[in-house]
């Protein structure tokens, strides 16, 4: 049954109490940043399929749908706990740098970059917009690895949403418009990105409240193209053939320096006894390195302190 969720919420001048509906299932949950990529997670989970299975059909189209923070050009990691032995598992399929790359080419010039990391300020942000800031897409060969290693359901039947998905078009709704647009400058550096995401050179809007009933979307016919070869042809399409070749080729032309040995050369880091971290009678497991895990780490080990530092003073105080 639904529970409802109270938080409160600091602000200037009062406090705020929001609530949410919080949902509880015997048979498992799937939660992403969006619903529509939740929603395909928990019919593959209704259809027979288990957590990797929803997970990797959930992943594949939250990046059609929500495609600024994830995709198939993106990088990612997963822990697997397998119920009958409670054995877990790790799969590092994290940011790697081209080759090619030359440090030199990423002069520091002072400052913050003003992105949600708060890095020192590279020229031209060459370090995080364009081609130039492009690693070797890795999301697909590791959603491929789990499934290999644990999935249920058939592969092809995973990517399907997303194909579908990208076929019908991401839908314009205010977060959607507001992200896009607050990107519009980058997004105008490139013709494809600006082609894509833009319409006359601006953001779309999302449907007016008269007309609420009608949807605005942005159909990637592109996108649908090589998620129905991946999911045709496996992960493997996207690393070697026509479809790495035809990445290359742009990523040189822009400037950039991902190849096609990069592609090729990509592999997944299994990880068979991740980091633990305890706390009280509870134990966390994380990957190690460069990702979020290690800082989860640190903050439980200040909590550590802190609390011991709480614990050895008189009456607690």
């Amino acid at each position: 049954m639904p529970r409802t969720t109270s938080v409160l919420s600091p602000s200037m001048s009062h406090r705020r109490a929001v609530t949410k509906p919080s949902a509880r299932s015997k048979k498992g949950i799937v939660v992403s940043q969006n619903r529509i990529a939740s929603e395909v997670g928990a019919r593959v989970l209704a259809a027979g399929g288990h957590a990797v299975d929803a997970a990797i059909a959930t992943a594949f189209t939250l990046g059609v749908v929500e495609p600024w923070m994830s995709g198939a050009g993106g990088v990612g990691m997963m822990l697997v706990r397998e119920a009958k032995t409670g054995k877990i598992t790790g799969l590092d399929f994290g940011a790697v740098s081209p080759k090619s790359l030359d440090p030199k080419h990423y002069p520091v010039v002072g400052g913050a970059d003003g992105n949600l990391f708060g890095w020192p300020q590279v020229k031209d942000n060459r370090n995080t917009i364009g081609a130039t800031a492009v690693c070797t897409p890795s999301q697909p060969i590791g959603l491929a690895t789990a499934h290999k290693r644990w999935g249920r359901k058939a592969w092809k039947d995973l990517v399907a949403p997303a194909v579908e998905h990208a076929e019908k078009g991401l839908v314009v709704d205010w977060y959607a418009s507001l992200n896009i647009a607050s990107c519009t400058p980058d997004l105008l550096k490139d013709p494809g990105t600006a082609k894509r995401f833009l319409r006359d050179g601006m953001a779309p809007l999302p449907p007016a409240a008269a007309v609420a009933s009608h949807v605005t979307r942005l159909p990637m016919p592109d996108l649908a193209k090589t998620l129905a070869n991946i999911g045709e042809n496996g992960a493997e399409a996207l690393y070697k053939g026509p479809l790495a070749r035809a990445i290359a080729s742009d990523i040189k032309a822009m400037g950039g320096f991902l190849n096609e040995d990069d592609l090729a050369s990509y592999h997944v880091r299994v990880i068979e006894e991740p980091r633990e971290i305890t706390y009280g009678p509870r134990t966390l497991y994380v990957l190690p390195e460069l990702n979020g895990g290690p800082s989860v780490g640190m903050a439980f080990d200040e909590l550590k302190r802190i609390r011991k530092r709480a614990e050895a003073k008189p009456n607690g105080k």
